[in-house]
């Protein structure tokens, strides 16, 4: 179970990677539209931070951006915000976090929450 969300983290990952990498997303730009407010900016940065793209990993910065983004008018990117604290969660060992977040991500239209949250509620380690 832990290698199928790895491996479907490292695949999210990836194509975030090369979504980024395509959109040529300079890290200090998108940092100051993040502090001005924008929640696909916070969202993208909070991302960036999780993952080490373009700045230093640092999980505790991600989760301050992603929570942010969380309050945003958009349910889109609410829900992927969620659905990114909930990866953090998990790297960081907290299962019923990461649950909880998935659960908050699926309700809020990200079809891959769902999934992951089935996954961690039939872990029962």
């Amino acid at each position: 179970m832990k290698k199928t969300l790895l491996a479907s983290a490292l695949i999210l990952g990836f194509s975030f990677s090369s979504a980024f990498a395509k959109e040529n997303v300079d890290f200090n730009t998108l940092l100051q539209q993040a502090n001005s407010g924008d929640q696909i900016a916070l969202y993208k940065v909070g991302v960036m931070y999780s993952k080490g793209e373009g700045t230093t990993k640092n999980l505790d910065k991600a989760m301050e951006y992603l929570e942010k983004a969380t309050k945003g008018s958009s349910t889109k990117y609410v829900g992927k915000s969620q659905h990114e604290i909930a990866f953090i969660y998990e790297e960081k060992g907290d299962k019923e976090k990461a649950k909880e977040f998935f659960l908050k991500a699926c309700d809020n239209g990200v079809r891959t929450s769902c999934e992951f949250y089935k996954e961690l509620d039939g872990d029962k380690k």
